[in-house]
């Protein structure tokens, strides 16, 4: 049986909000990894659907997931950090509501990243679908990217790729310490990961471990906005990463 050591503790945290439609899904796929040293953190955004009461079943049965609830709504960013806040692994990985994970996909990720110190982030090749449309559309990889040891080199590939799923691989704990993580301003997912490519590689598992669904019929622009920004300030275009990497 190989050691905690050799397995690292991987914090999974699942911000939710609203989510009932396709929770369990996510849960069971979060459950069943074959990687078994993890805590899933759940916290729940004051969600007015049956939420609240799947993830107390859930967590009622397994004693590794922790369930929070806000009792008013904070908006997404701040949900997003506070799960990360929650958790107290050497590895943190971002999980969604509505998103699929194959079971090898924390063990593969924590391989590659155990046997490389200088990657920062590992994800797996991931497959892009919407929920109304039962086949992939589309493929992420991080090809161009991967392996990238030149800081400025690999920044400015993130900042021309645009990775955006890339955010829901594992991720080192100490190298997400060093970020601003998300922030209340526009593609705050697109920040984050760009800044962490400052503080090491990203690297990949070559086939699909991660299905991501999107919506064919998209929230109107005001519901939208107040999901994300619940107090109805406006958002901000602000780059820190930029900041971050000349001084």
């Amino acid at each position: 049986m190989r050691s905690e050591k050799q397995n690292p503790l991987v914090s999974v945290g699942m911000p939710v909000y609203n989510g009932a439609k396709t929770l369990r899904r996510a849960l069971d796929s979060i459950l069943e990894q074959d990687y078994t040293n993890f805590e899933l953190i759940i916290s729940d955004n004051a969600s007015t659907d049956e939420t609240t009461e799947i993830c107390r079943e859930y967590a009622a049965r397994d004693s590794r997931i922790s369930y929070y609830r806000i009792e008013k709504n904070t908006g997404a960013v701040w949900n997003f950090n506070r799960v990360f806040e929650l958790a107290s692994g050497k590895y943190f990985m971002w999980a969604a509501h509505d998103d699929d994970h194959l079971p090898s996909f924390i063990s593969k990720c924590v391989e590659r990243l155990e046997a490389n110190t200088q990657a920062v982030l590992c994800a797996p090749h991931t497959s892009g679908h919407v929920e109304e449309i039962n086949c992939a559309l589309h493929l992420n990889v991080l090809d161009t990217i991967e392996g990238i040891c030149c800081v400025r080199k690999r920044f400015m590939e993130v900042l021309k790729y645009l990775p955006a799923t890339a955010i829901y691989g594992v991720i080192r704990r100490d190298a997400m310490e060093k970020t601003r993580l998300c922030e209340n301003y526009n593609a705050t997912e697109i920040v984050f990961t760009n800044e962490l490519s400052l503080y090491g590689e990203f690297i990949q598992v070559p086939e699909v471990l991660f299905h991501y669904y999107g919506r064919l019929h998209r929230d109107e622009p005001k519901e939208a906005f107040a999901k994300i920004h619940p107090d109805n300030k406006p958002p901000r275009f602000y780059f820190p990463f930029i900041l971050v990497y000349y001084n």
